[in-house]
């Protein structure tokens, strides 16, 4: 729904939508992609959808202990 709105709110102000979602989640854990261009058939000339399926360079990973939060902090802000 948030997109829905987002999209009709902004259509007579932008050229292009860019939506980019990645298949990890913020913790470096795999996830399921949520975007479906199809959904918006009114706006899917203007759509750029950017799928990132590649995790970050250097992720902290804990052999056989969970992370503690600043190391999940510290992997979500990896490029």
């Amino acid at each position: 729904m948030m997109m829905d709105v987002r999209f009709n709110t902004l259509n007579e102000h932008v050229h292009k939508f860019i939506v980019t979602e990645s298949t990890f989640s913020h913790s470096g854990e795999p996830k399921k992609l949520n975007f479906n261009i199809n959904n918006y058939p009114k706006f899917k000339d203007k759509i750029i959808y950017v799928i990132i399926d590649k995790e970050p360079n250097d992720l902290i990973v804990a052999d056989n202990r969970p992370l503690t939060p600043p190391e999940k902090r510290s992997n979500s802000l990896k490029e």
